[in-house]
């Protein structure tokens, strides 16, 4: 478990994808990070059970338009999700919104 917490200000850093500049401190303050107490491999394997139980069913029922998509960060991530928005509506739902309200005001200018 490589998660740390500045606990003052919940930043959180992990050692393997996000360490902090002087491991142990936090980068604003210099504050020593904190570990939570409930971030074991005992706690987490808990977590990632009832997480499994609770997901399968969902997945099961939805397994036809189920997309995988690997990453460690939301920066790797979130470009996949995003692309398969794109491939699936043809563009991003706050884009249509967006593209409503301009087809409303050209309507209402007309």
């Amino acid at each position: 478990m490589d998660r740390w917490v500045h606990i003052p200000s919940g930043r959180v850093y992990n050692l393997s994808y996000n360490p902090p500049r002087k491991r142990g401190l936090d980068d604003i303050t210099s504050e020593p990070l904190s570990k939570r107490p409930d971030d074991t491999p005992e706690v987490f394997k808990v977590r990632l059970d009832q997480h499994h139980k609770m997901a399968r069913p969902l997945l099961e029922h939805y397994q036809d338009i189920v997309v995988n998509v690997k990453g460690n960060t939301s920066d790797e991530i979130y470009p996949q999700i995003e692309k398969e928005i794109v491939n699936r509506l043809g563009m991003l739902p706050h884009r249509m919104e967006i593209f409503k309200n301009e087809e409303q005001s050209s309507v209402a200018s007309v």
